[in-house]
C-alpha cells in the first residue's frame, strides 16, 4: 500500500481540522463521510467532492477506506474505533480513546490480534511550545513541581455544549487530563492522584453549567503536579504551565510568542516556532500505516490518559489518594 484513503466519522470542528490535513498530504486521499447531523455531514462532504453516508457502520465497510478517522463525541470514541479495527481498518481516533480502562485495553488487545494501527490524537504533546519545553526540560534539573491550568471561557450556551454532558464526554477529569498530557509526558510516570471537582447546577443526567476539576499528582521521580481545568466560567480564559527544577524553570502563558527560561544564569525568552501540529499528526499517521514508522504516540501512550482520568474521577468520588497502576 502507497496511498491511504481516509473515511470521516464526525462533522464538527474536529473532522474539519482533520479533513484539511488529510488532503495537504499527497499520500492520502478523502474519500467519504458519515455524521449522525446529516446537515452538518452532509455539508463537510460536499466541501471535499466526496459521498455521505448516513452512518458509521456503513462507512467503516466501504470499499474505499483504509483508514477510519473516528472525531464523534468521546462516548463513542472506542465503540467506532473497535469496530473499525474488526473490520480491519487503521484507525485514528480522537483522544481520549475511551472512557474506561476496560475499553482501552479492549482497544489496545484489538490492536495487536489485527495488526492494525491505532493512532490517538493527542495534539497538545506536538504543538512548538511542549516540543520546545522538552529540548529544554532536562536543563533546569530534577522537576520538583510543575502545573498545568486550562481555562476555557465559552460562547455557546452550556445546554448546546456536549463538554458540558457527562453522558456524552465524559466526566470533565477525561478532557482535563487529555490536555494535560504535556505535564505527563515531561514529568514521566505518575504514581498517585489527588483530585477534587466543583459543579455548578449539576443534574441527575450528569449536565451542568460549569466545573473546575483540579488534580495533584506524585511522580516516581519524587515530583509533584498540580492540574487545574476549568470550564464555562466566562471572567477564566486560556491557561498556563510551569515546570520548576532545582536548576531552573521554564514557564508559558497562552498567546505568549516565547518561553521564559530562569537558570542560575539569568532570564531568557526562547521563541516558539511555527508549526501545524494538526498536520504533523496526520501525517505521523499516515508514515505508520504506510511505511511501518514508529508513531510519537502508542495507543499504551493513550491509554496512560484514560488510566489517570479513570483514578481521578475515583480519587473525588472517595475523597482520598489514589495510587495508580
Amino acid at each position: 500500500m502507497n496511498f491511504l484513503r481516509f473515511g470521516i466519522v464526525g462533522s464538527g470542528g474536529m473532522a474539519h481540522a482533520r479533513a484539511k490535513r488529510i488532503i495537504k498530504n499527497p499520500r492520502s486521499q478523502l474519500t467519504c463521510v458519515a455524521s449522525r447531523n446529516h446537515s452538518t455531514g452532509q455539508e463537510l462532504a460536499n466541501a471535499y467532492g466526496v459521498p455521505f453516508l448516513p452512518d458509521w457502520r456503513s462507512l467503516i465497510s466501504h470499499d474505499h477506506v483504509d483508514a477510519v478517522l473516528v472525531a464523534t463525541h468521546q462516548n463513542t470514541h472506542a465503540l467506532i474505533s473497535l469496530n473499525a479495527l474488526q473490520g480491519g481498518r487503521h484507525v485514528f481516533t480522537e483522544s481520549p480513546m475511551a472512557l474506561c480502562t476496560d475499553d482501552a485495553d479492549a482497544l489496545i488487545q484489538c490492536v495487536r490480534d489485527t495488526n492494525r494501527i491505532l493512532r490517538v490524537g493527542h495534539t497538545s504533546v506536538l504543538h512548538s511550545v511542549h516540543t520546545l519545553m522538552k529540548q529544554e526540560i532536562g536543563k533546569i534539573g530534577k522537576i520538583m513541581f510543575a502545573v498545568m491550568h486550562v481555562h476555557w471561557s465559552e460562547t455557546v450556551d452550556p445546554k448546546q455544549n456536549a463538554a458540558f454532558q457527562m453522558e456524552v464526554s465524559g466526566h470533565p477529569f477525561f478532557m482535563g487530563t487529555t490536555l494535560a498530557f504535556p505535564l505527563f509526558d515531561l514529568c514521566h510516570e505518575a504514581v498517585w492522584i489527588n483530585a477534587h471537582s466543583s459543579f455548578q447546577n449539576l443534574d441527575t443526567t450528569g449536565r451542568f453549567d460549569n466545573c473546575v476539576a483540579t488534580m495533584q499528582i506524585g511522580f516516581a521521580q519524587g515530583g509533584i503536579g498540580q492540574i487545574i481545568y476549568a470550564r464555562g466560567l466566562s471572567q477564566l480564559g486560556g491557561g498556563r504551565r510551569c515546570f520548576v527544577g532545582n536548576l531552573g524553570s521554564l514557564e508559558f502563558q497562552d498567546g505568549a510568542p516565547n518561553i521564559l527560561k530562569i537558570s542560575t544564569t539569568g532570564e531568557v525568552c526562547l521563541p516558539i516556532p511555527d508549526v501545524d501540529a494538526w498536520q504533523l499528526e496526520v501525517d505521523d499517521f499516515i508514515n505508520a500505516v504506510l511505511d511501518g514508522s514508529p508513531m510519537l504516540i502508542s495507543p499504551e501512550d493513550a491509554r496512560q490518559v484514560v488510566n489517570i482520568a479513570e483514578a481521578a474521577v475515583t480519587s473525588a468520588t472517595a475523597g482520598q489518594r489514589i495510587m495508580l497502576q
